[in-house]
């Protein structure tokens, strides 16, 4: 099948589609692209995550960067993928190339390209790079050329940066019990080191680097990989319980009693803080895949609302080219115009901490009046793996739409901006999307009542595969 990029960049299984030789192969691409489109004459910044040999890939993506006489600043040691993006900014660099494969299971690895505006890159862009890679054949060049070679920690301006946007002190002064899971990641230390542990008391979970991710499926910040967390809040002991992913720029958050708050809430809280906390108004801009609220929320600041493909490269394009202040994706990622046109979880995390250190009030407080304003629905999303010769089926079932209600919904729109959109009646909505970046098939919904939006799970679960 070859080297392809999804929605976030390449991602295979080690020791099968991922190893030494197409890692090499790629970054052999990637570096006739630069050549090609004359961006070489920057470095190039190159990161890595907490992964079995991510280290080892990253020096080998360096060595062809670097034989290939473009300068590398390869990072000394693993740092969240938020921070390797903002290094591309800090460091006038062409772009950043990071081995992670984010919150995929531990077999997995992969490589994420960063532009050099510090965001992913677009999907033409993309396209080829991928062109390149195909061409590669055996022609790479890997010997190192130590004189392009430099060496730098990514983490003192990085987080100097975050200082610049979230007020420190009173969330220190707020003294918040937190609870902060790692997942054993690439944030280790990115977080905890921010804030003041005579003042602020933070209990960490999984904090020393652990490739196999003992204890969950993959070092994705939903419920299901979370229990000792879950566990954990509901002793009553603190405030906030907060995890981030594989490399840090998604947050997963739960309130001081240990319910998950989901990825569509999170969104809503930290935009609405921004806009009445911190005065800072601009536009919003969501996947398909998330919550009416943030329509109702927009029309009352009287700010655009951009709805796009699944996928940050289109949420980046957004940014950089619309009137948005944020935006935000389902699987938790959350960018700032004021920061990097990319997800920032731990970012994101330290807002929560502000938003709750200013307000004084829960999480389940803020929720509730949140609600009370804006209404309340209900969300949720199936992931569902399918054999390779199940592939064409779902495609056709997809291509050739064939029902016109689910349940006792009737289907009012069906969008195609990124698999299948269908709206319903009530003001409900379902998707079915392929993903991009692993063999699943994902089924997501919102509705007014919780039963409603199982209903509808099930009902378009039931279409793809009868």
């Amino acid at each position: 099948m070859g080297i392809t990029f999804g929605t976030d960049g390449w991602r295979d299984i080690m020791d099968q589609g991922f190893n030494i030789e197409s890692v090499r192969e790629c970054a052999q691409g990637l570096s006739n692209y630069l050549i090609h489109s004359n961006q070489n004459n920057k470095p190039i910044v190159v990161g890595y995550d907490t992964r079995k040999n991510s280290k080892l890939y990253a020096k080998e993506i360096a060595s062809v960067l670097t034989s290939n006489s473009i300068s590398c600043l390869l990072s000394t040691k693993f740092s969240p993928t938020p921070a390797i993006s903002f290094s591309v900014i800090d460091n006038n660099a062409a772009g950043a190339l990071i081995v992670t494969s984010s919150h995929n299971p531990y077999q997995w690895n992969g490589i994420k390209y960063k532009s050099e505006y510090g965001g992913s890159a677009f999907i033409e862009v993309i396209e080829n790079v991928e062109s390149e890679i195909r061409d590669v054949q055996n022609n790479i060049n890997h010997i190192i050329n130590k004189d392009l070679l430099f060496s730098f920690d990514p983490k003192p301006n990085y987080q100097s940066s975050l200082k610049k946007f979230v007020d420190l002190n009173t969330i220190n002064e707020s003294k918040l019990n937190i609870l902060v899971d790692y997942m054993y990641g690439a944030g280790i230390g990115f977080f905890d080191d921010l804030l003041d542990p005579t003042k602020i008391h933070i209990k960490e979970l999984h904090s020393e680097p652990n490739f196999l991710f003992p204890g969950m499926d993959q070092p994705e910040p939903i419920p299901k990989n979370l229990t000792i967390m879950a566990l954990e809040l509901q002793k009553g002991e603190y405030d906030v319980g907060i995890a981030f992913d594989g490399d840090a720029d998604r947050l997963g958050l739960f309130d001081g009693d240990g319910n998950y708050v989901n990825t569509i809430d999170a969104f809503a809280l930290i935009i609405l803080h921004l806009f009445e906390n911190k005065q800072l108004k601009g536009g919003i801009a969501t996947s398909l895949t998330m919550g009416r609220i943030f329509t109702n929320i927009a029309n009352d600041y009287k700010v655009p609302i951009i709805e796009t493909a699944v996928g940050f490269p289109h949420l980046c394009r957004a940014m950089l080219f619309e009137e948005v202040l944020i935006a935000g994706e389902e699987s938790g990622g959350y960018a700032y115009k004021f920061h990097i046109p990319e997800r920032d979880g731990i970012l994101s995390a330290l807002l929560i901490l502000e938003l709750l250190a200013i307000t004084g009030k829960s999480l389940i407080e803020l929720k509730n009046e949140m609600y009370a304003k804006y209404g309340r629905t209900y969300y949720n999303r199936l992931d569902l793996k399918y054999m390779p010769h199940q592939n064409s089926l779902i495609v056709n079932k997809l291509k050739n739409i064939s029902i016109q209600n689910i349940g006792d919904k009737m289907i009012t729109l069906i969008s195609y901006i990124d698999g299948v959109k269908f709206y319903l009646e009530d003001n409900s909505w379902g998707v079915i999307r392929i993903s991009g970046t692993e063999p699943l098939v994902r089924i997501y919904a919102e509705s007014n009542t919780k039963e409603e939006v199982l209903n509808i799970i099930s009902e378009l679960e039931k279409y793809l595969f009868s």
